[in-house]
């Protein structure tokens, strides 16, 4: 196997559909342990809360057969900025998730950094107020630049998924600015971020599509040497 294919096997991403039945929930909380169990009590609205419950167990479940541990046992913890990692032994494998309304996207890597992000199209507008606190100027000057509300609204998207797929994979979240980070966009569709004027060579931010989820905009930010693979739909 040359070194592309293996770096490629290294990758997963996976689409799963949040809203479920009290059934499938009640055994899919089975497996948060107790600090997720306490943040799932936190939240206000119940259709927020079961969501968040079947993202964050669906996590479990594939970190579970990725690692041959029951996903009840994965040991979870996150940095001081906030990213989760897996303790020891298994802190080669790299996960991250992501999720919007009634989907969530998941990749697993092994040995390499990821992030994700899903963002439903139809969030533009939502995300107009943001503009002065997330845009870097030239990139607010190609958003004023677009021809028409609904092109605004996906350059906008894009632009959105892919900053906060980049932060997550370098595991500073939201400790850096988004107005540091200027998107370059590439002629085959994928992008790489500026910050503060120096391109970061070491990711490099795909947009993949999904079948049945074509509402949403998909951005994984990867090594520039590991391939993006498909997303899959996950049925647990």
């Amino acid at each position: 196997m040359d070194k592309t294919a293996k770096r490629e096997s290294s990758v997963a991403l996976w689409s799963v559909f949040l809203d479920r039945n009290p059934e499938e929930l009640r055994r899919l909380t089975a497996f948060l342990d107790e600090v997720e169990a306490r943040r799932a009590a936190n939240f206000h609205f119940e259709l927020d809360r079961n969501r968040w419950i079947v993202a964050r167990a669906t996590l479990r479940i594939l970190l579970g057969k990725a690692t041959q541990s029951s996903p009840d046992k994965i040991l979870i913890s996150t940095t001081t900025e906030g990213k989760p990692y897996l303790v020891n032994p298994m802190a080669s494998i790299s996960f991250n998730l992501s999720h919007s309304r009634d989907h969530a996207l998941i990749a697993l890597a092994d040995g390499a950094p990821v992030g994700v992000d899903i963002e439903c199209y139809d969030r533009g507008n939502e995300l107009e107020t943001c503009i002065p606190e997330f845009c870097h100027p030239e990139e607010c000057k190609h958003l004023s630049e677009c021809v028409s509300a609904d092109e605004r609204n996906l350059l906008l998207i894009r632009m959105w998924c892919a900053k906060e797929s980049y932060l997550k994979a370098i595991g500073a979240g939201f400790a850096i600015s988004p107005l540091e980070l200027l998107i370059k966009w590439r002629p085959d569709g994928n992008a790489v971020i500026s910050r503060n004027g120096v391109p970061d060579t070491a990711f490099l931010i795909h947009f993949p599509k999904a079948l049945l989820i074509n509402d949403f905009c998909i951005a994984v930010s990867l090594s520039p040497d590991v391939a993006c693979p498909s997303v899959k739909k996950l049925d647990i």
